[in-house]
């Protein structure tokens, strides 16, 4: 078995079976030894083939973005940042007048119905971007949520590589799924501030993790900057989509109940804890923002037919995700905390909310992204019980396989050609 404490045996990887004198990793010679995942390729290949990921997830974006007309909530957008009327006309100047007068005009007639202040006023200056680049308003809507949506690869890829940074395959694996997983591509190519959102909350949920993992109680530098960190994005996050209070509430309540027992294992009282008060003192500005009613609209809903073909062609994410929680128990009992708490926690929101099924835009976003995490560890899972080569060779076809039908559906839905498109009728 692959998992527990394996130093004596440290699991061979795809590149070490190629070659005896590769280096292994995933060996733990103390502390929880996590799912053995035998992720050697060289660190060296992390960060080239990172990259080359993200620029598969901005090619499978990108395609013909002004080719369909609007949808309903992507017309509620424009409309209410009044783009139609946007032209590139007057000095920088002047945009930003006008960009204020309609933000003050926004907040003071319907502070509580705003879709996002912060939504309205970057797609604004996007437009005018982008007409003078030649793009169209269409185009232009949607080109902010596809780079951010895209950038939430590389938070994935953070995040797994700061719980196993010398099982770099596992990393480059969850950047892989999140560049290729019909949902997020879905999202990121909407003009909704949902995949926006998203990216601050992931931001958000990785300074907390570093928070909750690393940081002592004493190290006020530390604790002053993930606690700026979280304050200014959960509150970009609330300006893109209402639905980011829900995140909010969850890190104040894993912040009083998980917070005040240190990386040491020293417990204190709640109120005792310097880094409990520190991420309640982070979330005051989006408590204050929800308590004003600036910009805390209703968020836009999913129609429940993408949402259930996008959860129908993610197969492999749900088959792999209660292997990750295996194998994030055997890692570290607090990474098996963070992520339950990440993705179960506000799957049972999105179900029990109103029993509304379909979730908001920026919710259903991040669930499905933490859902790849734990699928990244799932197959950290797959590799660490291959310790032979054919064991081996059939977790790596495993993987593989994922990737290449995720990619394959993905490519034929946003195309509309190929088998895959009788199964996944979307736009």
């Amino acid at each position: 078995m692959a998992h527990g404490n394996h130093a004596a045996s440290p699991s061979v990887s795809p590149s070490a079976r190629l070659g005896a004198g590769s280096p292994r990793y995933g060996a733990h010679e103390a502390g929880p030894a996590g799912p053995g995942t035998p992720a050697a390729v060289r660190a060296f290949w992390f960060w080239p083939g990172l990259l080359l990921v993200m620029v598969v997830g901005l090619l499978v974006r990108s395609p013909d973005l002004d080719g369909r007309a609007l949808d309903n909530v992507e017309r509620a957008h424009f409309e209410a940042a009044g783009l139609g009327a946007i032209t590139t006309a007057g000095s920088p100047v002047e945009w930003a007048k006008q960009d204020y007068y309609w933000a003050r005009r926004t907040l003071w007639d319907a502070p509580a119905a705003a879709p996002g202040v912060l939504q309205g006023i970057s797609t604004r200056m996007a437009t005018r971007a982008g007409l003078k680049v030649g793009f169209s308003r269409e185009t232009a809507l949607r080109l902010f949520s596809m780079i951010l949506g895209a950038a939430c690869i590389f938070l994935v890829a953070l995040l797994l590589r700061s719980v196993c940074p010398d099982e770099p395959l596992v990393a480059l694996t969850g950047a892989a799924l999140a560049a290729l997983q019909l949902g997020s591509v879905f999202l990121s190519r909407s003009g909704t501030g949902g995949p926006v959102a998203g990216f601050f909350l992931l931001v958000m949920i990785y300074a907390g993790w570093r928070l909750f993992r690393d940081v002592r109680e004493q190290q006020m530098a530390a604790l002053l900057g993930y606690g700026a960190l979280i304050a200014v994005s959960s509150c970009l996050a609330f300006g893109f989509d209402p639905s980011a209070k829900t995140y909010g509430v969850i890190l104040a309540v894993a912040g009083v109940l998980l917070f005040r027992t240190g990386p040491n294992g020293v417990s204190k009282w709640p109120w005792f804890s310097t880094r409990s008060w520190t991420v309640l003192i982070a979330l005051a500005p989006l408590a204050a923002l929800v308590a004003f009613g600036i910009g805390n609209g209703v968020p836009d809903h999913l129609s429940m037919e993408p949402f259930l073909h996008a959860r129908f062609v993610s197969w492999p994410v749900l088959a792999l995700a209660p292997l990750g929680l295996a194998g994030a128990f055997t890692r570290d009992m607090r990474w098996l905390i963070w992520l339950v708490l990440w993705t179960l926690v506000p799957a049972l929101c999105s179900v029990t909310s109103g029993f509304h099924w379909a979730p908001p835009h920026a919710h259903y976003f991040t669930l499905h992204l933490m859902g790849i995490v734990l699928a990244a560890e799932g197959a950290g899972v797959l590799w660490g019980l291959a310790r032979d080569r054919t064991p081996g060779a059939l977790a790596d076809a495993a993987v593989v396989g994922c990737l290449v039908w995720m990619g394959l559906v993905t490519w034929s839905t946003i195309h509309g050609v190929g088998s895959a498109r009788l199964l996944v009728n979307l736009p």
